[in-house]
């Protein structure tokens, strides 16, 4: 099974999020509302036995819940050559559940991300050459809105011809 851990936005956040792609002009695959989400960390392939080790794992992390700020754009790899257009997230606690997420993980031999932690809810995907200078124009700085993380959520994401369909399997509450 393919899994990520992640956190979902709440419904009427989705909405005013998913409607910033409303300015992206050019070849690309628009994620759903439903499915946006901050991602903490992708897992990848893994079998039953090692779903048992990584919930196990999950259910030790101890963290209190904490807001974050939905705000502004971005792209990667580069402005230059869109490939993945999102919108940012901020806030203490995305970076310090991140890094418990990795190191309860890392103690079950998930290897650790090597590139930069940068919170951000990816709303699609470019397809080809994308004009995104409206998108920057009008929602460059915007916050979007804010909301408590209460829980994050261990994630299987099946794979269709259509697109990806997630399924959240497991949820870890958060406790002050």
């Amino acid at each position: 099974m393919r899994l990520f851990v992640g956190v979902f936005l709440p419904e009427e956040l989705q909405r005013r999020v998913w409607e910033v792609g409303d300015v992206v002009f050019g070849p690309w695959k628009r994620e759903p509302p439903e499915k946006l989400h901050l991602t903490l960390k992708f897992i990848g392939e893994v079998s039953g036995e090692r779903f048992k080790e990584i919930d196990a794992a999950l259910k030790l992390i101890k963290h209190p819940p904490f807001r974050v700020r939905v705000k502004g754009i971005g792209v990667f790899p580069s402005p230059r050559n869109p490939r993945v257009v999102w919108v940012g997230a901020e806030g203490e606690g995305i970076f310090s559940l991140q890094r418990a997420v990795e190191e309860v993980l890392a103690g079950v031999g998930i290897p650790r991300e090597w590139r930069e932690f940068v919170p951000h809810i990816t709303l699609g995907r470019a397809k080809g050459r994308l004009d995104l200078s409206s998108l920057y124009e009008k929602y460059g700085d915007v916050v979007f809105g804010e909301f408590e993380v209460r829980e994050f959520q261990l994630v299987r994401s099946h794979l269709r011809p259509g697109g990806s369909v997630y399924e959240v399997v497991r949820r870890y509450g958060l406790e002050g």
